[in-house]
Formats: C-alpha cells, sequence, structure tokens
C-alpha cells in the first residue's frame, strides 16, 4: 500500500505540472503531445515507486468505489 501511496504523490505532481500546460495548449495536436508526455511520466512514476501499472489501477479504482479501501489509504498518507 505504501507504493501505492507514493506512486498517487508522484502521480499528481505530474498533473500538477501539466493540466495548465495542456489547458493553455494553442492545438489539439499540442495538447495531444503534452497529454501523452503526462501519461510517460506517470507511468514512470508508478514504476519508480516499485508497484505494478496493473496494480496501482486495481487500487486507484477500488479507492474511489470502496469505502474500506479508501479508509485505509487515507489513513497511511
Amino acid at each position: 500500500m505504501k507504493e501505492f501511496i507514493k506512486a498517487q504523490d508522484q502521480v499528481m505532481e505530474v498533473r500538477e505540472e501539466y493540466i495548465e500546460k495542456i489547458e493553455a495548449a494553442d492545438s489539439q495536436q499540442k495538447a495531444q503531445e503534452l497529454q501523452m508526455k503526462a501519461n510517460d511520466k506517470m507511468v514512470s512514476a508508478i514504476q519508480d515507486a516499485g508497484i505494478e501499472i496493473s496494480t496501482y489501477n486495481a487500487i486507484a479504482t477500488a479507492y474511489g468505489s470502496e469505502p474500506k479501501i479508501r479508509n485505509r489509504v487515507d489513513a497511511l498518507m
């Protein structure tokens, strides 16, 4: 679970870094390029945290829909 939290922190940093850039892009193509770059950085952050992408996605999905999981993760944050 600690790996998920570490990955989540890094993913949120990447999102914050890129959201304004994507919204300010002067073309759809530039926005898509920025989104792809952000996605690559998020994947790297997840892997660097020592967790598989599929595991991260499963925990993130459960966090959004399962109160027990959400409470457990929140308690560790």
